[in-house]
């Protein structure tokens, strides 16, 4: 069963995201894959099962995991991954580990070249729906700005009456506004001495 994780921790490296490299031996390995001894032993004693194993892609894999005589295997479910890329005798698998559920896997080819991802086609409709109901409402948020530039030009255009109609009782005060203003306030002075 393929499930999708945002984002790939494959890059991060700390302790808490410890590593493995897996070198495919035999045939034996592409139906059930051992984890390393001692990486188990140090970070898989709380493993939850089952785990999943995410590509750089971001196209996530469950993979059931076995507990046999001391060893912890990928078991059901790998065969499938190891199909779905291709994986053969003599790739090279880097296991990042992300606490008890999760491994973020890089899968080199027999040229110890890293492998180009094949697209899933499930995520690519996905990513694509998530364009298009971005797009939708980034229109639906422009028409809404439409609509209020509209209704405050209509306001506007509903001012300008009353601006101009002010204007014309601003122009008749001031025709009633005696002009020679500083000359009365000087004849005043005068009346007052």
């Amino acid at each position: 069963m393929a499930n999708e994780f945002h984002g790939s921790s494959l890059r991060s490296s700390s302790p808490n995201n410890p590593k493995f490299i897996q070198i495919i031996t035999s045939l034996d390995e592409l139906r059930r894959l051992r984890i390393p001894v001692v990486f188990a032993k140090r970070h898989c004693e709380n493993m939850l099962n089952p785990v999943f194993l995410e590509a750089p892609h971001g196209k996530s894999w469950e993979v059931e995991v076995e507990n046999s005589q001391g060893q912890i295997w990928l078991a059901k479910g790998w065969s499938d991954f190891c199909d779905y890329y291709s994986i053969s005798v003599k790739s090279v698998l880097m296991f990042t580990y992300n606490p008890r559920c999760h491994f973020s896997v890089a899968i080199y080819d027999q040229s110890k070249t890293e492998i180009e991802y094949p697209i899933d086609k499930d995520i690519e409709s996905d990513e694509q729906e998530e364009d298009i109901l971005f797009a939708q409402a980034n229109a639906n948020i422009i028409e809404e700005d439409i609509l209020i530039l509209q209704s405050n030009a209509n306001v506007i255009e509903e001012d300008i009456p009353i601006l101009q109609s002010n204007a014309n009782v601003i122009e008749d005060e001031e025709e009633h506004i005696p002009v020679n203003c500083p000359q009365t306030n000087a004849n005043v002075i005068e009346q007052r001495k």
